[in-house]
């Protein structure tokens, strides 16, 4: 007689439980796909496989006083409640109904402020009751995304959840391509007869693309800022009335005033005699081709200055040099520049009390003839303007140039202490200087 297996009651209920937890994942497997992954989200987050923590949310100052003047942003999105864009690195969340600023999110904090046309992108989703904020590079998710809750806006600290789901990254960019089909350039909606012929669209300084939506009683709105007599305007174009309704945002704020920030002077330290003689020059004469670049008092020119070759005739140094650099401003921990230029020149010095100073200056001339002149001035300097060519004829980043003022911006930040990470030239990539953590240490 075989002996029969004890079967305790114990060991029933924990096969019991593992055949109840497999049925449920192969049923999950479904249901979060259907859900777009929000069911397989909470499950993590409830047995602890993926730790979310609330995080408070840090804004950035602003004011109608530091606007952009130039063309009003692109809304990112707009409902019934909120409408948000982009200004002074933060995104700007403004209530519909008293047209207040109500909540503001500093991008540069989450490392999402990425709006020019780079690889790397930020994009802004507005879905159901959430704001979503991620990157994407080369159209690819990368990262994390920023969910914050339009149900908890106005609360004492306004927080948000990181997501770091791949399957939910690739949902939400889903979802956000899918509503670009609802934004339009203005121009063009004009034309298609989206919006109505208005002389005035031709006065003011618009966005370059509008939102076409619909409103909670199925209006069909086409949405756009304007920059009006130094304010932002929400401009509501309602196509069944076909009329424009104007809303002017105030955006001043009495806790999150704008703080000027006036950057210290380039100062050069180093002991190359050319530089120190190009550097006390400009301290005392003005520069018209570079003082042409400044835009405002509170910027800070950062040069890159090469010296391609020299020699001394007699007394006097000759210095083929290339006077290249840029104005930045601050903009939370990145110098962002402003607008900046490019001379090749053929410096004159003799030692005048004891210092070695600039008495003539000569430029080649523009187009054509540039580097035929840039050939005379270097005649007793072998090999420079075949240097010079050759480097002219490289990629900006990799010029010898673009290696000086990356030199020259990490001794500035330096010498004056500055809470900077990194600098970045229109239509490219962040250039860190200093990471993030080490900075924090």
């Amino acid at each position: 007689m075989k002996k029969q297996k004890n079967q305790s009651g114990a060991g029933t209920i924990v096969k019991t439980i593992i055949a109840i937890l497999v049925f449920g994942i192969l049923l999950g497997v479904g249901i979060n796909s259907s859900s777009k992954g929000r069911v397989w989200r909470n499950i993590k987050k409830t047995v602890g496989i993926q730790k979310e923590k609330s995080q408070p949310t840090k804004k950035v100052a602003v004011s109608s006083k530091n606007l952009n003047r130039d063309y009003a942003p692109d809304l990112q999105f707009i409902n019934d409640d909120y409408f948000g864009f982009v200004a002074e690195r933060g995104l700007i969340l403004v209530s519909r109904v008293s047209m207040e600023l109500v909540e503001n999110i500093d991008l540069q904090e989450i490392d999402c402020f990425y709006f020019k046309k780079d690889s790397l992108q930020t994009r802004i989703l507005q879905q159901d009751r959430n704001i979503i904020i991620f990157n994407t590079k080369n159209g690819k998710p990368q990262g994390k995304a920023y969910v914050y809750s339009l149900d908890t806006v106005g609360q004492p600290e306004w927080t948000y959840e990181i997501v770091d789901d791949p399957q939910e990254l690739q949902e939400y960019y889903k979802q956000w391509k899918s509503l670009q089909k609802n934004k339009k350039e203005l121009s063009k909606a004009v034309k298609d007869g989206l919006l109505k012929d208005d002389k005035k669209l031709e006065d003011e300084r618009y966005s370059k693309n509008c939102i076409v939506w619909k409103n909670l009683w199925g209006d069909k709105m086409v949405s756009f800022l304007s920059f009006q007599q130094e304010e932002y305007v929400l401009v509501n174009y309602e196509k069944n009335e076909d009329t424009y309704v104007n809303q002017t945002i105030r955006l001043i704020v009495s806790n999150m005033q704008p703080v000027e920030v006036q950057l210290p002077e380039f100062r050069y330290t180093e002991d190359n005699t050319i530089l120190k003689a190009i550097f006390r020059y400009e301290k005392y004469h003005k520069v018209k081709w570079k003082d042409n670049y400044r835009h405002s008092e509170s910027d800070v020119w950062i040069p890159g200055y090469v010296v391609w070759g020299k020699y001394k005739k007699n007394k006097t140094i000759y210095a083929f040099v290339e006077l290249y650099g840029s104005y930045f401003q601050k903009n939370g921990k990145t110098l962002e520049d402003v607008r900046g230029g490019r001379k090749y020149a053929l410096l004159k010095l003799k030692k005048i009390r004891k210092k070695y100073r600039i008495v003539s200056t000569s430029y080649p001339r523009k187009g054509g003839y540039e580097f035929t002149d840039i050939q005379k001035m270097t005649k007793n300097m072998p090999g420079v303007y075949e240097k010079v060519q050759k480097d002219s004829a490289k990629k900006e980043k990799k010029r010898k140039s673009e290696k000086a003022l990356k030199k020259f911006m990490k001794m500035y930040i330096q010498k004056n202490q500055l809470d900077i990470l990194s600098y970045r030239f229109y239509g490219r990539k962040p250039i860190v200087i200093k990471e993030k953590e080490t900075e924090e240490k």
